[in-house]
């Protein structure tokens, strides 16, 4: 029960059953709610999902109390250290790096040498939403950033990334999770984040492509909302990033195989409080919970205005 929970009484209280078929291996973990331990079963066919730590490493980032920061590097195998700065949805927010050497630690070079990763924020959002970002940089991360290295050149990042920021994968981490519910300091888990089921779409096709499509338009405007510098600009730019949103749910729910009644409950349990791109003091925009093809395609054409010059 959460900590939070009013109790009524004791001497009656509500209780949840669960079908003993309903706890399985591996983990044999008891997930209440039926939906969710529906897809848990349904996402074992490794023909179909494949868990995202099977085509990838990852790790905890690194505590900067581990270390001596320095203001500038001694020479060129000193790495960047994040000091100040965020990982959002889609955006890596870099507000001040200093200069560390991870000599002593060399098997975890890798992971913050330059190149292509997923940042998943170790804190779950007030929103119940995982928040995931993408850099190429070579950086190391502070503690509650834990980066993620796609091993299998078959699986397009963007697609991973379009999938992981998805309504529908939140919801499925949090009503899984132990730790995600916690109501002092809820935060993911690496064992958790890489049993995450991800569809198999190595091979293509038109809604892997679509999810592409949708990322590379999410990642251009979240890089336009850094830089406007108007609240009207502001406001377009948030209405679009909604919009593409909702494109992305919209063919997640059709790559998991949801039907229109389980989609309604996932939209109505995740009940959107307002902007999609801020975490304080909401996560999200509000989105209707019916989806269809041609809802889809409309939002994938939608135009990207761009923002007016600075006035001088």
């Amino acid at each position: 029960m959460p900590k939070k929970a009013e109790t009524i009484s004791l001497t009656s209280p509500a209780f949840t059953h669960v079908s003993t078929e309903k706890i399985q291996g591996p983990d044999y973990r008891l997930v209440l709610n039926p939906l969710a331990k529906d897809l848990l079963i349904r996402t074992r066919d490794r023909n179909r999902f494949v868990p995202l730590g099977d085509f990838s490493i990852s790790t905890q980032g690194l505590a900067g109390n581990r270390f001596a920061l320095r203001p500038a590097a001694r020479d060129e195998a000193d790495f960047p250290f994040l000091a100040r700065g965020q990982a959002r949805r889609y955006a890596l927010e870099i507000e001040q790096t200093v200069f560390t050497s991870l000599e002593d630690k060399p098997s975890l070079k890798r992971f913050y040498e330059k190149g292509h990763k997923l940042l998943i924020r170790r804190v779950i959002s007030r929103q119940d939403r995982l928040l995931i970002a993408t850099t190429d940089k070579r950086l190391v991360f502070k503690k509650d950033i834990n980066p993620f290295i796609l091993t299998d050149p078959t699986w397009n990042m963007r697609f991973v990334l379009g999938v992981l920021n998805s309504t529908l994968i939140s919801w499925l981490y949090i009503n899984t999770s132990s730790i995600a519910t916690k109501d002092d300091f809820r935060q993911t888990t690496l064992a958790e984040l890489r049993a995450l089921p991800i569809p198999n779409c190595r091979k293509g096709g038109a809604k892997h492509d679509a999810i592409i499509a949708h990322v590379d338009r999410m990642l251009a405007l979240h890089t336009k909302l850094g830089a406007a510098q108007s609240p009207d600009v502001e406001d377009n730019l948030r209405r679009q990033i909604a919009a593409t949103d909702q494109a992305i749910d919209a063919l997640v729910y059709q790559l998991y195989g949801l039907t229109p009644d389980e989609i309604a409950l996932v939209e109505s349990a995740t009940a959107p409080q307002a902007d999609a791109t801020k975490e304080t003091p909401s996560a999200e925009v509000s989105k209707p919970v019916a989806y269809d093809d041609q809802a889809t395609a409309a939002a994938a054409h939608f135009h990207v205005e761009e923002e007016p010059p600075a006035k001088e």
